[in-house]
């Protein structure tokens, strides 16, 4: 057997609904405005006290003949590997003021790609010293004090090489006709 309510919208209790609005305004009534109430962001002692130390510089180092033995060859492929790309690089331009103008199908378009190409596997030499430099770097990290200088100098040497290198021949891409 069922019962259907049918009591209607207007028939119900509306004694619960009141209770609820009304608690909500008297609870609402008590509380103050925000300005009273404190900031929860931390007080300047707290952020010094949580503050890290700053970590003290690194103390200079006497140069370490074995790594300075270390390096030197590096450098010295690093610098012969850009000489030849220098070298490379006239012969790649040339290559490409030849086929200007020319179409992708002709003689001087292939020879200025083929010299392009040429050129890219010449920045090989230099990428590969930064990558025995970086070896270099990860292996000496481990070992008492390292001499941070002559290794930062010797990399960023290098970088700069791969820098002038990487610029060369996105410019030399750019000019060739496609």
């Amino acid at each position: 057997m069922f019962y259907s309510v049918t009591m209607s919208v207007a028939s119900r209790p509306r004694r619960p609904i009141f209770l609820i609005l009304a608690g909500s305004a008297a609870l609402s009534a008590c509380s103050g405005s925000l300005a009273d109430y404190p900031s929860l962001a931390p007080r300047p002692i707290e952020k010094s006290a949580n503050a890290p130390e700053p970590a003290p510089p690194p103390l200079p180092t006497a140069a370490d003949p074995a790594l300075a033995a270390r390096i030197a060859p590096i450098v010295a492929a690093a610098q012969k590997g850009h000489a030849d790309f220098i070298a490379e690089r006239s012969a790649a331009e040339s290559a490409i003021v030849r086929a200007r103008g020319a179409s992708s199908e002709s003689e001087a378009w292939v020879a200025a790609q083929q010299a392009l190409s040429s050129l890219d596997t010449a920045r090989g030499v230099v990428q590969s010293a930064a990558a025995d430099m970086d070896t270099l770097r990860r292996d000496q990290a481990g070992a008492a004090p390292p001499d941070l200088a002559a290794l930062q100098a010797a990399a960023d040497q290098i970088a700069a090489f791969q820098t002038e290198e990487d610029a060369a021949v996105a410019a030399l891409a750019a000019r060739l006709p496609e």
